[in-house]
């Protein structure tokens, strides 16, 4: 069972789905390759300690890298990343987060990242109560939307009822 995948320095463009497979690997080491992407098999990777993609053209991360239980440190130097996915402050024992030299990072914000490890996962702990709230709240919207489009169709089909019987009624005062 492979504890250590060392690929840095190899030019790779991208890595296999088939990584999730690995459950033993504890170390992915891949920095200085051509990686626009992590899979997201990788998120299924439960012993991963280390994870180090610093020096590639990495764009994204998946969303559920915090799935990851036994991540302590994770290495994302010089790369492309706009955003830190907040599923990441599930990770309860990183203890080193390396984010510098990545201008495009927007999320979180240059002046988090500058305050460090507990700056960084207090913010995206923030983040995602905001998404839950927001979630919660289009989750209602739309019930309420589907609640109001059902009374709608109701009062519709009330009204052609209603039609229907004043058209029989004036029918027999004609006929009277």
């Amino acid at each position: 069972s492979l504890a250590v995948l060392r690929v840095s320095w190899n030019q790779l463009e991208s890595l296999p789905e088939e990584l999730g497979r690995l459950h033993q690997l504890q170390h992915l080491l891949a920095e200085g390759n051509q990686l626009a992407a992590l899979p997201a098999s990788a998120c299924q990777l439960a012993n991963l300690q280390q994870l180090v993609l610093s020096a590639n053209p990495l764009r994204e991360l998946p969303d559920q890298l915090g799935e990851c239980a036994a991540l302590r440190v994770v290495a994302l130097r010089a790369t492309e990343v706009e955003r830190i996915p907040y599923s990441l402050c599930a990770a309860h024992k990183l203890t080193v987060l390396k984010l510098e030299g990545n201008p495009q990072l927007v999320s979180p914000p240059p002046e988090v990242v500058e305050g460090g490890l507990d700056a960084v996962i207090t913010h995206l702990m923030q983040l995602r109560i905001a998404g839950e709230r927001s979630r919660r709240h289009s989750s209602h919207s739309a019930h309420m939307e589907e609640h109001r489009a059902r009374q709608a169709e109701q009062a519709a089909a009330d009204q052609q009822k209603t039609a229907a019987e004043l058209g029989q009624k004036l029918e027999q005062l004609k006929s009277d």
